[in-house]
């Protein structure tokens, strides 16, 4: 029953209330029924359209405990409904810690990851994701597999062990296929240089020979240098050290060349002890000194000579070369020819 109403009736002896029923719709209730029904059978079948499009991933392993820097395999196995067009890793390079080594294809719906970390302690490896895309659809949509953990150990030292050295490289032993290209290249050019040998005999040809080039006298040369110093004008240019250093190394070439000393490796005090017993160097005794000795001051103890001491650093260069220079003996006459050795000659 269903209550309509009520109502209040007065009488003489007091006040009563009075509930009106009247009978329930039944009707009314299938109807409502009914549309619930309705409502549950399109929610079902909706939410199984839509399960029968996703995609179930799952990542899986056989080992657990790892040592630093060793590779693991994760096989990622893919649940594809028919819906599916294509689907494939979206992780190429890195996976959180893990460095991904290579991705294969092992199935139709199977992957393996190798993948490597150099973390220790547990790893935990992120869900590697999937891109996937359904028919007649180009908008891509992502998956994701469940993420996994691992136990990585470091390297393991012994307690109050030595340190040791690097191991040397492994010499690797020769063998035949690494011998024979320089054989087979020593033959082959030994033959072609005896057949052109043969070939320049057959044809009359003698080898073109280089005419040595000339020799210069240190003399000579020590003064070309010094007039070209001359000319360059450096202290004129502020270049006081390099002035002195090119007319000191000149001079010391020189005594390379005229008396067989290491003059350029050798300090001022040993040049003046090697030229000892020389003529030569005798009278220049005091100009030899002189010479190096202003030379080392501007080069090492930072002096500023004037004007007149360039002049007389390159004077003394001129003078200490020309005063060396080996002294020139003419070649005596031929004697002429008796007319009896005339004679035989003819």
């Amino acid at each position: 029953m269903e209550q309509v109403g009520s109502r209040q009736v007065r009488s003489g002896c007091g006040q009563a209330e009075i509930t009106i029923h009247k009978p329930r719709s039944w009707t009314r209730d299938i109807r409502l029924s009914i549309t619930c029904l309705y409502l549950l059978t399109a929610y079902f079948l909706l939410a199984s359209s839509l399960l029968a499009q996703e995609v179930g991933l799952t990542a899986s392993s056989e080992r657990k405990n790892l040592r630093l820097g060793e590779p693991v395999v994760v096989t990622v196995t893919a649940r594809v409904p028919a819906a599916i067009d294509s689907i494939g890793p979206a992780v190429t390079d890195s996976a959180g810690l893990f460095q991904v080594l290579s991705i294969t294809k092992t199935d139709d719906r199977e992957w393996a990851y190798e993948l490597m970390t150099i973390d220790t302690g547990t790893v935990f490896l992120p869900p590697l994701a999937f891109g996937y895309t359904l028919q007649n659809d180009t908008v891509g949509k992502t998956a994701y597999a469940n993420s996994l953990s691992f136990n990585v150990s470091g390297v393991s030292l012994v307690e109050g062990a030595d340190i040791r050295d690097i191991k040397p490289p492994m010499s690797a032993p020769w063998k035949w296929e690494d011998l024979w290209p320089f054989l087979l290249v020593g033959v082959l050019a030994g033959a072609g240089l005896y057949w052109y040998q043969r070939y320049r005999k057959k044809k009359g040809l003698e080898l073109p020979v280089e005419p040595e080039a000339p020799s210069i006298a240190p003399h000579v040369r020590a003064l070309s240098e010094l007039q070209a110093l001359e000319e360059r004008q450096l202290w004129q240019q502020g270049k006081v050290k390099e002035y002195y250093s090119e007319a000191t190394e000149i001079v010391r070439r020189f005594f390379e060349g005229r008396w067989n000393i290491p003059a350029l490796e050798m300090t001022t005090d040993e040049i003046l002890i090697a030229l000892r017993g020389r003529p030569e160097a005798e009278q220049l005794r005091e100009t030899l000194g002189s010479f190096f000795v202003r030379a080392d001051l501007v080069k090492f103890a930072k002096a500023q000579p004037t004007p007149e001491d360039h002049q007389d650093e390159l004077k003394a260069a001129y003078m200490i070369v020309r005063t060396m220079t080996p002294v020139e003996t003419p070649e005596a006459p031929k004697a002429p020819l008796r007319r009896e050795e005339t004679a035989d000659v003819r």
